[in-house]
């Protein structure tokens, strides 16, 4: 189950932020591999502009050639150092972009959820305990106020301690969304949440928390981490996998039968990185 068929019983409050979701994966997908080979064709713009100087046309006589042989030389040096690197500046956004996208989805369902359900939301055992100020909720408009109860279950719920698939797990149990995922779907996330935070907060480079959370990976304490195409594919497969278990989980939520196909609630073990090089952009 890749998309949100039309044939799927589910209310149409619920299909939004799915279909968002698979738009920005696929977005995201498109543009890392778009971003690869346009970077890979900077590569000819010295030979290109010697071509043009060689045979200059009518509005070429005052163009700067040495200067700009010059620049385009520095920008080939710079993207052949990353091409031969894997594209690791490209991989590392393109990872935090996969986590936020996961994350909006969790939000963005239980809003909808809450929104749609209205009084019978408040009948749920963790809305109903939550402690709000009555003036700053009232003073929001109504399509504000469904965000606001998120936003204070995710603090009641101690969610920013937590790791991993961990920290969306608890709003989506509240929906029964969440999904039942296989061991490595869960490291997949669990590290690709690591790694997003070292990326963001510590400027890629491995700290402690990533090593002791992650034990299993090569990275050494304040070396800087490069997420190759091999790495990066396999969070991509963990996070489509577990979008893909989710929408079932609400599929079977809402009265459907679920897809139970063998292996479908898994992918594959972490790649191996050592001596790879990116062909990718070449295809």
């Amino acid at each position: 189950m890749h998309k949100i068929q039309d044939e799927i019983i589910f209310p149409d409050w619920i299909k939004p932020p799915f279909r968002q979701c698979q738009k920005r994966l696929d977005d995201q997908n498109a543009f890392l591999h778009l971003a690869m080979k346009g970077l890979s064709k900077i590569t000819l713009g010295p030979e290109v502009i010697e071509y043009f100087r060689k045979y200059p046309g009518e509005g070429d006589r005052k163009r700067d050639w040495d200067s700009e042989i010059d620049k385009a030389k520095k920008d080939a040096a710079w993207v052949e150092k990353e091409i031969i690197d894997g594209f690791p500046i490209l991989h590392s956004q393109s990872a935090v972009a996969l986590w936020s996208i996961l994350e909006v989805l969790c939000e963005d369902l239980i809003v909808c959820w809450i929104t749609n359900k209205g009084s019978d939301a408040w009948q749920i055992p963790q809305i109903s305990r939550l402690k709000i100020n009555i003036g700053e909720y009232e003073s929001l408009p109504d399509n504000d106020k469904p965000r606001y109860i998120v936003i204070q279950l995710e603090r009641a719920l101690s969610t920013e301690f937590k790791t991993g698939v961990g920290r969306l797990e608890p709003l989506l149990e509240i929906i029964k969304f969440a999904p039942q995922i296989g061991p490595n779907v869960r490291r997949a996330l669990h590290e690709l949440f690591q790694v997003r935070n070292v990326i963001v907060h510590c400027g890629a480079i491995a700290d402690r928390k990533l090593l002791s959370e992650c034990p299993w990976v090569s990275w050494r304490l304040n070396e800087t981490i490069k997420i190759k195409h091999s790495l990066y594919g396999w969070y991509y497969r963990a996070t489509m996998r577990y979008y893909e278990r989710m929408m079932n989980q609400a599929l079977i939520a809402f009265g459907n039968k679920g897809c139970e196909c063998p292996g479908m609630n898994e992918i594959s073990e972490r790649p191996e990185e050592i001596g790879e090089l990116t062909s990718e952009a070449n295809k």
